[in-house]
């Protein structure tokens, strides 16, 4: 809000002793206006931040990169770890081949530390939507509490999207409940279930989720890429904060995705027994061929998001190269943490 001064009295005879006054107050007021002021940078401040970000935060940006930190403490030489790493790995997959485009974003979420890498770039996240439907059955579960245990019978018939499960597909005349397919669409990434969540549930349900993160799917309708990795992260950083669904069903949504059964990836570059909430995508046409893993990392005290978007020509190349910048991000968690310890 813009505040006014107080205009002084305008009144004739009234005026003329205020305004001698003011004459021999102004340049006080300018000498102490010189020594205690100091410029800012007032274009920074009205960068908009994330809303799941706090008021703390800035934003640097570098080429390729945006960094956002918490000004409190300078995690900078972390930062700076990192993006060495993501820069150095990205530039060996790409001249070896492995991919032609990539992308990456990193959260270490107890600092509020978030950085990207080709935040510009956009994809066709495939089955990662499948995150929004299940966003979009809890949110409705929250007012409708029998929703999720409400049955349907499978028919074939009902069959919209191709199946791209071998074992343990949908039996025909099958009764299953929501909450059953909402488990199919993730821990199997289940397209038959998803064509089925997706039909009852109606497209306004879905695209409200969409409007609420303030993603524009209007790319999408047009089968163009139509979203950047740092804004497709908004989901699983929602879920880890329990900003949009309610704490159960937030804490419910990742326990889905801890148990996805796609290993590939982010898990393969994470050593045994670390927990890791995440969904994969993937793109199959003929002459683009695109390869997403996006997920959670609960590493001891320093839990992180990761997410890996990736063009190419080879679905098995592009799953390596997801894997070396997960175990080279993981190095550099693991390796920061070490050193904290040790001087604590």
């Amino acid at each position: 809000m813009v505040r006014h001064p107080n205009s002084p009295g305008t009144e004739q005879g009234k005026s003329i002793p205020q305004i001698s006054i003011l004459w021999l107050l102004l340049p006080i007021g300018l000498l102490l206006l010189t020594f205690f002021w100091k410029p800012g940078n007032s274009e920074q401040a009205n960068k908009s931040i994330d809303s799941t970000q706090t008021n703390s935060a800035s934003i640097d940006s570098d080429n390729d990169y945006t960094y956002i930190s918490h000004k409190k403490e300078d995690f900078r030489p972390l930062v700076y770890d990192i993006r060495e790493s993501i820069r150095n790995t990205v530039k060996d997959e790409l001249k070896s081949g492995m991919a032609t485009e990539i992308s990456v974003n990193f959260e270490l979420l107890d600092k509020g530390i978030n950085f990207t890498y080709g935040y510009t770039d956009w994809y066709w996240p495939a089955s990662l939507l499948k995150i929004v439907t299940l966003i979009a059955y809890l949110k409705e579960s929250e007012t409708d509490t029998a929703l999720l245990s409400k049955k349907i019978i499978y028919h074939r018939s009902n069959l919209g999207y191709a199946q791209n499960l071998v074992k343990d597909s949908l039996k025909e005349g099958g009764i299953y409940t929501y909450n059953d397919l909402l488990r199919r669409l993730i821990v199997n990434s289940d397209n038959q279930a998803c064509y089925i969540l997706e039909k009852n549930i109606g497209s306004a349900k879905i695209d409200k989720i969409y409007s609420d993160f303030t993603i524009d799917v209007a790319r999408g309708n047009k089968n163009l890429d139509f979203i950047p990795i740092n804004q497709y992260m908004q989901f699983l950083r929602s879920l880890y904060n329990a900003t949009y669904l309610n704490k159960k069903n937030s804490e419910y949504a990742l326990s889905l995705l801890i148990n996805s059964e796609f290993v590939y990836g982010i898990r393969a570059g994470i050593p045994p027994g670390i927990k890791v909430a995440s969904k994969f995508g993937e793109k199959a046409d003929k002459n683009d061929l695109q390869l997403h893993d996006c997920g959670i990392v609960y590493y001891d005290n320093h839990p992180y998001m990761i997410g890996v978007m990736t063009k190419g020509t080879n679905f098995e190349k592009m799953a390596q190269s997801i894997q070396r910048l997960s175990n080279n991000i993981f190095q550099v968690v693991k390796n920061f943490e070490k050193g904290n310890s040790h001087s604590s």
